[in-house]
């Protein structure tokens, strides 16, 4: 079953037997924000609580966190991740997004065209040849 990086997110306080306000508190993270995720009020993630969860969280895999592959858990070391470590992490992260923003902006831009497409549409229709 494929899941959202929130729905991972609210199976990561769940698996620590949390509270949403208790993740945000021991993420030093706005519950607001936090809150608005679960809710479904925010659809995109702010990359500041991936970097949270993984730095607070070192038993959980950041692969799993971003994309939902392999396990919840990391089957070695439970130790925190040393600065290279995390700054691969962040890298991948931040390009992540990037790439997450680029085509975003290639769906608008589709839709626009797909848009004027249609709004021709009618007026192809009712010219006569």
């Amino acid at each position: 079953m494929e899941t959202t990086v929130i729905e991972r997110i609210k199976i990561i306080a769940n698996k620590k037997e949390i509270t949403y306000r208790q993740f945000a508190i021991q993420l030093d993270f706005n519950y607001g924000t936090l809150n608005n995720y679960i809710i479904g009020k925010n659809k995109s993630i702010n990359i500041e609580l991936i970097c949270k969860i993984v730095a607070e969280f070192p038993d959980i895999s950041a692969e799993w966190i971003l994309i939902g592959e392999g396990n919840m858990f990391k089957e070695t070391s439970t130790e925190k991740p040393n600065d290279s470590t995390n700054e691969m992490m962040l890298k991948t992260i931040i390009e992540l997004s990037g790439e997450n923003a680029i085509l975003k902006e290639k769906i608008k831009e589709i839709e626009k065209e797909r848009s004027y497409k249609m709004a021709a549409e009618p007026v192809k229709k009712y010219t006569k040849h």
